[in-house]
C-alpha cells in the first residue's frame, strides 16, 4: 500500500476520498446538515474514532472525523489542515459533533482477508429537509494494488513535487535493465529520467546517450553489477562502466545500498511493507585517474570503493536493528585483466 493522495492516517484514507466526493453537494449546506455517518472497518473504529477537544495535529491525524469534516468543508486535505489555523475554524467541530462512526462489518471482514486487504469506508450526509446525500462507499484507496493505474502517475507527482525544489529538470539520468521497463514501472522509471540499457550484450546507443550526458555535465546513475544479487552481496562489476570512464574520465561517486535485499529480494513479485534501505556515499573518486588505470585496476579499485560504502550502509542498517554490525567490508577476488 501506497499513501498516495492524502496525509492521512490510512485507515481514514477511503473516507476521506469520500468526503471529497461529497463537498460539492455539502459545502453550500453546511448549515443544514443534521448528521452525517460514517461507517468503517473495526480498527478505524477503534483507532481513529475520536470525540471532544483534539489538542495537535498528532491528535486530529488520528480523528476520522476531523479527517472527514475538512474535505466536505474545504474541498481538500492537506498537511496544513492539521495546523491551528484550520483546526479552529468553528465549522470543523460543529460538523465533528453531528458525525456518527458506526462499524460495517463486511468492511472488516475485508479489511482482514488477506486476498483483499481493502481499507473501505462510506460516508453519508443527512439534512434538517429530510434530503441527504448519495451514499459514497470507497473500499480501498488509491495506494492499495487494485488501483495501481490510478495510482502510479499520482506517486510519481507526489515524488516530482518533493524533489523539483532541489533537482533541476533532467539533472540525472538513470540506467537500468531492458527488462524493467515494461507496465506500470516502466512508465515510472521513464518519468523520472531512467534509460533502459540491454543486459544481453553491448547497447551502444544507451551508451552513447550515457556520455552525452555526463559531457553534458549532468549525473548518470548505473548499477554496474547488472542485476540484483541472488544473495544481498556484492556481484563482479560488468566492463561497460570501463567505457564511460574512459571516453569521459568522470568523478565516481560510489554509491552503497543495503536492506534493498530484505525488502525485494529477487523471485518476490513486489516489495515487502515494512523495512528500511539505507544509502551510503563514499568517497570520490577521480576520473583523470582511473582512466590512466588499465581496465582490471579501475574495475577493482570501483569495486573497492562502493564495498566500503556499502559495508558502512550495513553497519548503520544493523545499528538501527540492534544487530551485530559486520566487522569488515568484503573482498573482491582478484580477476584476470582483459582490458
Amino acid at each position: 500500500l501506497f499513501k498516495v493522495s492524502y496525509p492521512a492516517e490510512f485507515h481514514a484514507q477511503t473516507a476521506v476520498e469520500a468526503a471529497m466526493a461529497l463537498h460539492p453537494l455539502v459545502r453550500d449546506r453546511l448549515d443544514d446538515v443534521k448528521e452525517i455517518v460514517i461507517e468503517t472497518q473495526e480498527p478505524g473504529l477503534r483507532i481513529i474514532d475520536k470525540t471532544g477537544p483534539l489538542a495537535n495535529p498528532a491528535d486530529r491525524d488520528h480523528c476520522i472525523q476531523y479527517m472527514t469534516a475538512i474535505p466536505l468543508i474545504f474541498g481538500r486535505l492537506v498537511a496544513a489542515d492539521y495546523e491551528d489555523q484550520v483546526a479552529t475554524d468553528p465549522r470543523v467541530d460543529a460538523l465533528r459533533d453531528k458525525m456518527v462512526v458506526r462499524e460495517n462489518e463486511r468492511f472488516t471482514r475485508d479489511y482482514y482477508d488477506p486476498d483483499k486487504r481493502y481499507i473501505g469506508n462510506a460516508v453519508q450526509v443527512f439534512f434538517r429537509d429530510g434530503s441527504s446525500t448519495r451514499r459514497i462507499e470507497i473500499e480501498f484507496p488509491i495506494g492499495h494494488r487494485t488501483r495501481r493505474a490510478e495510482g502510479i502517475p499520482l506517486l510519481v507527482r507526489k515524488f516530482e513535487n518533493s524533489v523539483k525544489g532541489r533537482l533541476t529538470e533532467r539533472q540525472f539520468t538513470a540506467l537500468a535493465r531492458d527488462t524493467l521497463f515494461v507496465g506500470p514501472w516502466g512508465w515510472v522509471l521513464r518519468s523520472v529520467s531512467a534509460r533502459p540499457i540491454k543486459r544481453s550484450g553491448g547497447d551502444l546507443e544507451a551508451m552513447r546517450a550515457a556520455i552525452a550526458e555526463l559531457e553534458a555535465g549532468r549525473v548518470v546513475i548505473l548499477y554496474p553489477e547488472g542485476t540484483r544479487s541472488e544473495t544481498g552481496d556484492m556481484l563482479e562489476f560488468k566492463r561497460g562502466v570501463l567505457l564511460l570512464v574512459k571516453r569521459v574520465k568522470p568523478t565516481v561517486l560510489p554509491m552503497g545500498v543495503e536492506g534493498a535485499y530484505e525488502a525485494w529480494p529477487r523471485g518476490r513479485r513486489v516489495p515487502r511493507p515494512a523495512g528500511k534501505v539505507v544509502c551510503s556515499c563514499g568517497e570520490p573518486l577521480d576520473g583523470a585517474a582511473l582512466a590512466a588505470m588499465s581496465g582490471e585496476e579501475a574495475l577493482a579499485a570501483m569495486w573497492d570503493a562502493v564495498s566500503r560504502a556499502h559495508h558502512e550502509a550495513r553497519v548503520e542498517l544493523a545499528r538501527w536493528r540492534g544487530t551485530e554490525p559486520p566487522t569488515a567490508p568484503a573482498v573482491r577476488a582478484p580477476a584476470e585483466d582483459t582490458a
